[in-house]
């Protein structure tokens, strides 16, 4: 689990009341929710689609490590996303801590 601020765009979609949560599986995301909820340190849960690999994508390297595509919308996702590149076959879950 890792509890870090990757690009301080949590604060945007969620404010400073929630925490942005990704994570694989879904039962980890679920068990940090509910010992968010049980603490009164709320998160909330964001997808990690298949379609938001084509904003790390890159013409020079294997992937990028900032969106290349549509960088305005999305900033957590995407910054998540990159890091699910590397934990697809692990247990992850990543909290964005922004705000």
């Amino acid at each position: 689990v890792m509890g870090v601020t990757l690009t301080g765009a949590c604060v945007f979609a969620l404010g400073s009341v929630a925490t942005c949560l990704f994570s694989n599986p879904s039962a980890l995301g679920r068990a940090l929710l509910n010992a968010g909820e049980q603490i009164g340190d709320r998160a909330w849960e964001l997808p990690l689609w298949p379609e938001y690999d084509e904003n790390i994508r890159s013409d020079f390297a294997d992937i990028a490590n900032i969106a290349t595509r549509g960088g305005r919308e999305a900033g957590a996702i995407i910054g998540a996303t990159f890091l699910h590149r590397f934990t697809r076959k692990m247990k992850w879950a990543h909290l964005d801590i922004a705000g």
